[in-house]
C-alpha cells in the first residue's frame, strides 16, 4: 500500500491506484489481506483521504465506493473496480469476467452497494492506529497520523 504516490514509481506493468477508506476497519482489513496479490499485478493502494488522489479523482467528499484510477486516467468504482482488479489475477479472472455480464453486473453492483452501506456493522474491529503498507517495490512504510 502506498500513502503518498504521485506517479507509478517506475513500476513496469503498473495498472493504477486503488482508493479505499482508511477510516473503515472493513476496508483496511481487505487491503491488508489482498494488497500483496494486487500490488504484484500493478495496483497500488492509496487511501481516499489522500489529497493527491482526491485531486486526480476530482472529488471533494468521501465517495460511497472504492475508486480505481487507471494510468490512462479512467476511473472505475465499486463492483466494476472489483471486476477489473479480479481480471488481473488468473484465479480470479473468471469471476471478474462473470461480474461484467449484464445481469450479473447489476447483481454485483447491488451486492457491493449493500456491503458498502453496511461495512461499519459487519463485525470488524476498529481501524488500527498504524496500518503497515507495502509499495510496489516491497518496502514497508506506515501511515502518518493526520
Amino acid at each position: 500500500m502506498n500513502t503518498e504516490t504521485t506517479d507509478n514509481n517506475g513500476c513496469e506493468g503498473f495498472v493504477g491506484w486503488v482508493g479505499y477508506d482508511r477510516d473503515c476497519g472493513f476496508c483496511c482489513n481487505l487491503v491488508r489481506r489482498w494488497h500483496g496479490v494486487f500490488e504484484a499485478r500493478g495496483f497500488s493502494f492509496v487511501p481516499l483521504q489522500n489529497r493527491w488522489l482526491t485531486g486526480r479523482l476530482g472529488i471533494t467528499a468521501m465517495p460511497d465506493e472504492m475508486k480505481l484510477l487507471l494510468v490512462d486516467g479512467r476511473v472505475v468504482g465499486g463492483a466494476d473496480a472489483i471486476a477489473a482488479m479480479a481480471c488481473a489475477v488468473w484465479y480470479m479472472a473468471p469471476f471478474g469476467w462473470l461480474m461484467k455480464l449484464p445481469g450479473v453486473r447489476a447483481l454485483a453492483a447491488a451486492a457491493y452497494r449493500w456491503v458498502a452501506k453496511n461495512r461499519h456493522r459487519l463485525g470488524v474491529c476498529q481501524v488500527p492506529v498504524r496500518l503497515p503498507v507495502h509499495n510496489q517495490h516491497g518496502h514497508t512504510a506506515f501511515f502518518e497520523a493526520p
